[in-house]
C-alpha cells in the first residue's frame, strides 16, 4: 500500500489515513463545505469543486474528550507465531492489520496504535461523531467478518474484541519528535479487559458504549468482567449483530407539543399536493435534536390514515454507500427488496414493480433505475440525464397509483448527486399528488445557499426551541412524579431542545444523573460533534468563548487568544451557523455582546479543555476585566472573582468576592450578599483580621435581610473582637435584630 509522508514529522502513513498517527496533523484536505477528503495538493474538492483552503490545523494542546475506544486481538496468535518464520508472521500480521484498519477508516474511527497482533481504534478522537459508540461496534461487527471472510490471511484465527466509552485525555505523548497522539484514562485500560474477556469471534462491550448504542445493536445478556484484582467486576455486553442500516434517534414520546403551526403548514402543503395534483417541496432545517424527525412522523401518520403512501430514506455520514442511497432505499421499500436478496431477485422485483408502474417503457426504466440504485450492471454507463428521467418516471407511476410523500431524511450528508436529484424531482415532477419532504440541519445551506431557489413550490422552515411552557410539559409527561423543581431544572437546562428534554429526563429518572446538572454522554456525543465539525479557527474560538461564560465580548476573547487574525469573521460565522448570537447589553472594554445559543454548548466546549488550559484562560480573563472595568468594577466583581477562582488563584478571588459582597448589599441584593460574604469566608484563614470584619458584615446583611437569628448568632461570634466603628455597626444591628425579635414574639402572644 502507498504511503504519505507527514509533512509536520516525516512520519510515514498509509495513503488513506486522515491524520497522522505519530503527531496527528491533518494528511487530507478536508472541504469545508461537504466534509469530504481530499488528497495534499489538491486545489478543489472532488465531491463537490469548493476550493480548498489547506488542510484543518492539528490540535495545539491536549483535550479532554469522551470517544469509544476498540481493542483487537488476534486470538491464539502466539502459538501460531512461535512455529512460524519471523518474516511470515511480519507479513501475515501487516496483512490482517490493513484489514482492520480499513474497516476503521470507513467508519471514520482513527487506529491509534498497532502492538504485534494487537488494533487499537478510538472513535471520537480527533474528531467526534454523535454517534461514535455506535460505530465502533458496527466496525467491530465488520472486523469478525473480515476476519472470517479472510480465513486464509487469518490463518483460520480468530478475533476477541473489546469496546468501551468514557472520557479520556487525548494528547500527544513520547519524546522529543517521536511524540504521537493518543489517548489515556481508564476506558481505555477497561476496553483491554473487556477485550481479554471476549469469546473468540466475538465483541464485548461496557456499559455506556451499549446504553448509547441500544437502539441500533443486539445485545445479548451481561457478563462480569474482573478490571483489577481486588476491585468489584464491571459489566460487559456481548454485540451480537446490527440494524441493516443505522436507526434513527429514539424520539419523543407522547402527544406532539409546541409544533402546531408547523405541522400546520406542512398538512396545507400535503393537501394542495394531494387534491390539486400539484407536486410540493419542503424542507425543515434544525439542530440535531430539535424535532425534525418527530414532526414528520406526527405528518406520515397523518397522510397514512387518510390511504396515502409515506415512503423514507435516509442519508448516511459514513460507510460504504452509493450516492443515491437514500433514494435507493424508497425505491427498495416500493418493490421489497431485502437486504438479503440475492442481485438476481432484488432485480427482479425491481422489475416487477417498475412493470406495475411504468407501463409505457419499463424495461428502459427497470434498467436505468437498477443501475442509479446500484441493482444494475456495473459496467454500464448511462447518461445522468437517462438516470434522473428513469427516477421520474418512476416516482410519477408512484405518485399516480397513491398520493405519495418521499422522505428524505438527514440530506445535509447526502452526496451532491443525491440533492440534485431531489431537485430535478421536485423542478420536472408533474400533476400528480406528490410530497417530496427533506429534513436538515444547517450545514445544508453552506453548501447549498440556493437550495429551492427558483421552485414554485417550495417551502423551507426552521423549528425553533420549544417555550419554556412547552418543555416543561414534555417532562412533566416523561416524569409525572418529579418534583416541580427538577421539572423546571430540566426544562430550563434543556433550553427548547426536545431530544435534550428527554435525554436529561431519562437519565433522572434511571439514576444515570444525580440531578439535572448531569451532562447525558448522549447529549455530549451531539454537540461535541457539532463543535468538532467546525473550521479550526471557528472551533477554537468557540472553545475560547467558553471559558468567558455564556456571555461573553469579543474584546476579552482577543485577550485570551495567541494570535486575534480573524476573530471578527470567526464571530460572524458562528452566528450565521447559530450557535452563537450578538445580543444587546453592556460593552466591555468598547466591544459588543455575544452569547451562546444553547448554555450546553458552553459546556461541551469548556469540558474539552484540560483543566490547565482552563486556569490560564480564566486569569487572562480576569485581568482583562480589571483592567477594563475601571470605576464600573463593583458591578463586575462577582465575575472577576469567579475568575480568579478558577484560575486558581484564592487571594485575589478574595479581594473581589468582598468588594461583590458589599456592592450587593449597598443595592439592597442582600440575599446575594450574604452567599457572597460566605464564599470569601471559605477562603479567609480566621487569624485574617478580614476573617471577622466579613463575618460582622456577613451577620449586618442577615439581620437587614431579616435572619434575625442567624444574625444574631454571626454577631456574638464576633463583637469581642471588633473595635472603633466596626464594633458600633454591629452592636447597633445586633440591638435592632433583639428589639425587633421581641417585637415579633409580643406581636405573636397578642394574638393568641
Amino acid at each position: 500500500m502507498a504511503v504519505t509522508p507527514c509533512p509536520a514529522c516525516g512520519h510515514e502513513n498509509q495513503d488513506d489515513q486522515r491524520f497522522c498517527v505519530s503527531c496527528g496533523r491533518a494528511l487530507q484536505l478536508t472541504c469545508q463545505a461537504c466534509g469530504s477528503a481530499s488528497p495534499p495538493g489538491a486545489r478543489f474538492c472532488g465531491n463537490c469543486g469548493t476550493p480548498l483552503a489547506g488542510p484543518v490545523a492539528p490540535r495545539l494542546s491536549e483535550e479532554r474528550r469522551l470517544v469509544t475506544v476498540l481493542f483487537a486481538d488476534i486470538s491464539g496468535f502466539t502459538s501460531h507465531a512461535r512455529e512460524r518464520d519471523p518474516e511470515e508472521v511480519t507479513t501475515m500480521v501487516d496483512a490482517c492489520m490493513a484489514l482492520l484498519g480499513a474497516v476503521v477508516e470507513r467508519y471514520d474511527g482513527t487506529v491509534d496504535k498497532v502492538i504485534g497482533d494487537a488494533l487499537m481504534a478510538v472513535f471520537g478522537a480527533p474528531t467526534a461523531h454523535e454517534d461514535d459508540a455506535e460505530r465502533a461496534i458496527r466496525a467491530a461487527l465488520d472486523m469478525q467478518a473480515t476476519a472470517a471472510q479472510n480465513a486464509d490471511a487469518f490463518a483460520g484465527l480468530s478475533l476477541r474484541i473489546g469496546v468501551n466509552t468514557g472520557e479520556v485525555m487525548f494528547a500527544p505523548v513520547g519524546p522529543g519528535a517521536e511524540r504521537a497522539f493518543t489517548v489515556m484514562g481508564d476506558a481505555v485500560n477497561l476496553a483491554q479487559r473487556l477485550q481479554a474477556a471476549a469469546p473468540r469471534g466475538g465483541v464485548l462491550v461496557g456499559e455506556t458504549t451499549r446504553r448509547l448504542s441500544s437502539d441500533a445493536i443486539r445485545f445479548g445478556e451481561e457478563v462480569a468482567v474482573q478490571v483489577k484484582e481486588g476491585d468489584p467486576p464491571s459489566t460487559g455486553w456481548p454485540a451480537l449483530d446490527a440494524a441493516a442500516t443505522p436507526t434513527e434517534r429514539r424520539m419523543q414520546r407522547g402527544a406532539l407539543v409546541g409544533r402546531d403551526r408547523e405541522l400546520e403548514r406542512l398538512r396545507a402543503m400535503w393537501r394542495q399536493a394531494a387534491d390539486e395534483r400539484r407536486p410540493q417541496l419542503a424542507t425543515i432545517f434544525g439542530p440535531a435534536g430539535i424535532g425534525k424527525t418527530r414532526l414528520t412522523a406526527e405528518l406520515a401518520g397523518e397522510i397514512e390514515g387518510d390511504g396515502g403512501r409515506v415512503v423514507r430514506g435516509r442519508s448516511l455520514p459514513y460507510g460504504e454507500q452509493s450516492g443515491f442511497r437514500a433514494f435507493a432505499e424508497q425505491v427498495a421499500a416500493i418493490a421489497d427488496v431485502h437486504e438479503t436478496d440475492s442481485m438476481q431477485v432484488a432485480r427482479g422485483k425491481l422489475e416487477s414493480c417498475v412493470e406495475r408502474l411504468v407501463p409505457t417503457d419499463p424495461v428502459g426504466t427497470a434498467s436505468r433505475l437498477a443501475s442509479l440504485v446500484g441493482l444494475g450492471d456495473q459496467d454500464r454507463a448511462d447518461r445522468r440525464e437517462a438516470l434522473f428521467l428513469a427516477a421520474r418516471q418512476f416516482v410519477e407511476g408512484l405518485a399516480r397509483e397513491r398520493p405519495t410523500a418521499l422522505v428524505f431524511e438527514d440530506i445535509h450528508w447526502a452526496d451532491e448527486s443525491l440533492l440534485d436529484l431531489v431537485l430535478y424531482l421536485a423542478a420536472r415532477v408533474r400533476d400528480v399528488p406528490l410530497l417530496v419532504l427533506t429534513l436538515a440541519r444547517l450545514e445544508l445551506r453552506d453548501r447549498r445557499p440556493d437550495w429551492g431557489g427558483g421552485l414554485e413550490s417550495f417551502a423551507a422552515f426552521r423549528l425553533e426551541p420549544l417555550s419554556i411552557d412547552d418543555s416543561v410539559a414534555r417532562v412533566t409527561a416523561l416524569l409525572p412524579d418529579a418534583d416541580a423543581a427538577v421539572v423546571t431544572e430540566i426544562a430550563q437546562r434543556a433550553e427548547g431542545n426536545p431530544l435534550f428534554v428527554e435525554e436529561l429526563s431519562a437519565s433522572v429518572d434511571e439514576h444515570a444523573a444525580t440531578s439535572a446538572q448531569d451532562l447525558p454522554d448522549s447529549i455530549r456525543g451531539i454537540i461535541a460533534a457539532r463543535i468538532d465539525a467546525l473550521p479550526e479557527l471557528e472551533r477554537s474560538v468557540i472553545l475560547d468563548a467558553s471559558v468567558v461564560g455564556k456571555t461573553f465580548w469579543r474584546g476579552v476573547l482577543e485577550s485570551v487568544r495567541v494570535d486575534g487574525d480573524g476573530l471578527v469573521d470567526a464571530l460572524d460565522a458562528l452566528e450565521r451557523r447559530d450557535l452563537v448570537r450578538r445580543t444587546p447589553g453592556p460593552l466591555v472594554g468598547g466591544h459588543e455582546q455575544y452569547v451562546f445559543k444553547h448554555m450546553l454548548i458552553r459546556d461541551v466546549a469548556y469540558d474539552t479543555l484540560p483543566r490547565a488550559v482552563r486556569r490560564e484562560r480564566h486569569a487572562a480573563v480576569a485581568h482583562y476585566m480589571e483592567h477594563t472595568a475601571g470605576d464600573r468594577m463593583p458591578e463586575y466583581a462577582a465575575t472577576v472573582a469567579h475568575h480568579w477562582l478558577l484560575a486558581g488563584d484564592d487571594r485575589r478571588a478574595t479581594e473581589y468576592l468582598l468588594l461583590a459582597a458589599e456592592q450587593a448589599r449597598r443595592s439592597g441584593a442582600r440575599t446575594e450578599a450574604v452567599a457572597l460574604y460566605n464564599a470569601a469566608l471559605e477562603h479567609l484563614a480566621r487569624d485574617d483580621v478580614r476573617h471577622r470584619e466579613t463575618r460582622a458584615r456577613k451577620g449586618v446583611a442577615l439581620v437587614e435581610l431579616g435572619a434575625l437569628d442567624a444574625g444574631i448568632v454571626e454577631l456574638d461570634g464576633v463583637l469581642d473582637e471588633l473595635e472603633g466603628e466596626e464594633q458600633f455597626e454591629a452592636l447597633r444591628a445586633r440591638s435592632w435584630a433583639a428589639g425587633w425579635r421581641m417585637e415579633a414574639v409580643e406581636a405573636k402572644a397578642f394574638s393568641q
